[in-house]
Parts: C-alpha cells; structure tokens; sequence
C-alpha cells in the first residue's frame, strides 16, 4: 500500500544525468545495499533498463521530446520480510517538478509494517537542486517568516489564492512569546518538500488578519494546515488532543503525510505517466519507420493500457476519498438548513470556543425557558443532540479553579498557567489586573494576596464569570 507521497518544484535546467546522480547517491549511501556504482553507468546509456539483484531491484525509464522530458526510477527492496518500493521521477516541461512515492508491504501476513517516515531521497534532492516557486512561495528547508507588511501574503496563503500546490502550514503568533510553540526550523526541515511552512510575526499581525480572512485564521499559538484553493483547515493546538508542542509536531506531520497520500498525484510526476510517455514515443517511432512489425505494436500499446489503468486505479482512490469526505458532511452541515451562523468579529480565546458557549446557553438558558411538548424546544434538543461539544470551556474552569484554591500570593507557576490559558496580570498597587492578553476591555480586579480561606474560591469565580 502507498506510506507517502509527495511532489515539489525544483529550480529549473537540469538535466535528467544530475537526477540520476542524485537517485545513486541516496541508493549507494545506504549501508544495506548490495549495489554498487557500475550499475549507474548502464542506466545513463539507455532510455529503459532494469536490474534485479538478491533482494533489490531497479527500474529505470527515460523519455523525451522537443518539448517535455520525464525520468523515472523505481527502486525496490526487501528487508526484514516487508517490501519498500519508492519511485522518483522528474519531469521536465515548461517548469521542472519532482514526484517522491512509496509503497510499503508485508511479505508475512503476521508481520507488522514499521513506521513511515519522509524518505531521504527527498531531502538529498532538494540540497543537490534546491526548491522552485510553488505559487507564491518557494519551496525550501526553512520557514516562511512574515513581516508586518505581509499581510496581503497571509490572506492569499490562508484564503486559497496563492496558487500552491504544495499545503500551508501556518503558524501563530503565541499570546506572549516566551509562550511554549513549535520550533520552525525542525517542522520546516522535516516537512520540506510536503508542505511550506508559514510564521506570523505578531500577535497584533494575527488581529488585523482576523478582520480580512473572516476570522478563518488560526491565532494564540495554534497551528494550522490550510489546503491550496480553499480546501478547509486542521487546527493543531495544546490541550485538546495534544499534550505537548512535540506531540503537535508530530501529528502535524501525520495528518500531512496521510492527506497527502490520499491526494491524487500529480500525474506528469509519476512511475505511470514515464511508461506512458514512454510508450507513445516509441509507437511514434514505429509509426515513422512504417514498420510492420505488429508484435511490436502489440507490446507498445499493451504498456499505454497498463499506464491508463494505473491512471484509472488512481483516480478511483480519489472519488471514494471525497466520497468518504461528503459522508462527513452531513453531521457539520445539511445543505439548506438555514444554521449556518456568521462568526461575528469577536476572536476566539481557543478554538471552538464561541461553539461551546452557544450549546452552553442553548442548554442552561433556552431549554428550561421553553414549553416541555414544544416543537422549538424538540428542534433545539434535536440540535443538542448532533453537536456534542468538546469540554474545553470546562477544563479550562476546573483549572482556574484548582489554580486559586488556598490562594494567598501571586506565583510564578499562577502566572505561567494564566498564560496558558490567555490571560495576563499587571500589577498596579496592592491590586491585580487579569485581562485576556492583547484584549483589555475585560478585566478582573482583585488583590495581591488572599483576604480568607473564601478569597482564592472567589477570585477563581470571577475570573471564570468573565472569561470562560
């Protein structure tokens, strides 16, 4: 079955001999192969070769016209009773772009498959040609950092209109920068050649976005992966799913490596369109010659068959992926239902916080005011009951909770988990001020120090009445 797939820009003007040396290199500089260099000299002297050698096999195709050029290779090797077939192949038109996929399979039913990683040959690539303009952006093995002037670049990037192919992962600006996040550089290395990865440079960069991209922005250190042109967002953030900024790392990476995978390829990059290219030159050829030889024909078009197949199968993946994307749909949303509610201008804390105060509300306050054997108070239960809410509202009550119980004094661990949480104190006088951070039109006022056994209970409660 296909583990990763992925396909980038390359600066152009290369020559498919350079994509070769990069393709020995990586296969040569593993310490399990039995290859040695020889074989590579055979595979610069024709247009289809193939070897097969103990447990390794390669394959080779090259095909070219006055206007297109596509070199392909399939390496394939068995190890520890599972089956790894990767193929690399450039393609060369007006712009030169790279195709990476690999496929991974158990030789014993009983054997597990290992875990997947971004396969190396990716990054030996891009040192030896270096990334080409995906869009807007170029590809490369660092982050995109944003200035303040940029703005017009993250609404592009955030609302579908860069024209990349390759995801954005965005990045937010965290509510204060000494704030835990994720470290660029290591997700930009580790995703180079899948996704571009995108820093915001402020948190007052992240307001001004909010108002232009309708609120459609992830913010406060939340990471975001946003599809090219307009295929929706997934939000990574701490306290949800994920612990920790490695544990988002990682299942950022996950989720990127298994849509992709699940996205149709880009076909002028694959093992399939080489064969196909392949083919047609060469009943071109025949066709020139005048040549009558049919079983020449016969195996020329029976390769063309197998590459539209191979075509076919792809595109079948792809139509039962949206099929199980559309299935989802109904449980967000039923077409003509009239619920779909505009986000207003008021920027979340966390997200899916305006969500879970609506249900809150719809819970606490509409249903006890309704008549028991009412239709409106069956249709906001119906409601209720397709939407159940995540809890972040009341994990983050409990916390506030917890954190002021006892309270006698401010701590460096109460201010680090208010932080957290989005929030900031001032000190003015004998008084605390907690507000949300960047937002002081809500405060909370109250002393540096516990009045009584009641006084932390109580300023837990008014934090909690305010914000959450």
């Amino acid at each position: 079955m296909i583990v990763f797939s992925s396909e980038f820009p390359i600066t152009t003007h290369r020559r498919p001999k350079e994509f070769l040396q990069s393709i020995q290199k990586w296969i040569l500089g593993s310490p399990h192969t039995s290859l040695n260099k020889s074989i590579f000299k055979e595979i610069n002297s024709s247009k289809s070769w193939s070897l097969t050698e103990n447990n390794e096999t390669i394959e080779y195709i090259r095909a070219e016209s006055s206007t297109r050029q596509i070199t392909s290779i399939r390496y394939t090797k068995i190890s520890d009773e599972v089956k790894w077939t990767t193929t690399a192949s450039l393609s060369i038109e007006h712009d030169s772009w790279i195709g990476v996929r690999t496929f991974c399979e158990s030789t014993n039913p009983g054997r597990n498959l290992p875990p997947v990683k971004k396969p190396i040959i990716i990054k030996n690539l891009l040192a030896d040609f270096g990334g080409g303009k995906d869009g807007i952006l170029p590809v490369q093995t660092t982050p995109h950092r944003l200035n303040n002037v940029d703005i017009d670049i993250a609404i592009l990037l955030i609302a579908g209109g860069s024209k990349c192919y390759l995801p954005i992962v965005y990045l937010s600006a965290p509510f204060r920068s000494s704030d835990e996040h994720i470290n660029p550089n290591t997700l930009s290395q580790d995703l180079s050649g899948m996704a571009h990865v995108v820093v915001e440079p402020n948190r007052e960069f992240s307001i001004r976005l909010k108002q232009d991209v309708d609120s459609r922005n992830v913010y406060g250190g939340t990471a975001g992966i946003y599809w090219p042109d307009g295929g929706g967002k997934d939000s990574f953030f701490l306290g949800h799913e994920f612990d920790s900024v490695e544990q988002i790392s990682n299942g950022i990476k996950e989720a990127l490596r298994t849509s992709l995978i699940s996205r149709r390829p880009l076909q002028r990059c694959t093992w399939g369109a080489a064969k196909e290219f392949s083919s047609q030159i060469k009943i071109q050829e025949l066709k020139d010659r005048g040549s009558q030889e049919i079983q020449e024909y016969i195996d020329s078009f029976d390769q063309e068959i197998e590459s539209k197949n191979q075509q076919i199968d792809d595109a079948n993946k792809e139509i039962d992926r949206l099929r199980q994307e559309v299935k989802s749909q109904p449980a967000n949303f039923v077409a003509g239902s009239g619920l779909t509610l505009h986000p207003g201008n008021e920027q979340e804390l966390f997200p899916g916080e305006a969500k879970e105060f609506l249900i809150e509300a719809l819970q606490s306050h509409a249903m006890n005011s309704l008549q028991k054997d009412s239709r409106k108070r069956r249709l906001l239960e119906s409601i209720l009951e397709s939407n159940i809410t995540a809890t972040q509202t009341a994990n983050r009550r409990k916390k506030i909770k917890n954190l002021f119980k006892g309270f006698k004094k401010i701590t460096a661990t109460i201010r680090s988990e208010l932080r957290k949480l989005g929030l900031s104190i001032n000190e003015e006088g004998n008084h605390l001020k907690i507000s949300i951070e960047g937002d002081q039109r809500f405060k909370v006022t109250t002393s540096k120090t516990g009045s009584d056994h009641r006084g932390g209970h109580n300023i837990g409660a008014q934090i909690n009445r305010s914000f959450f």
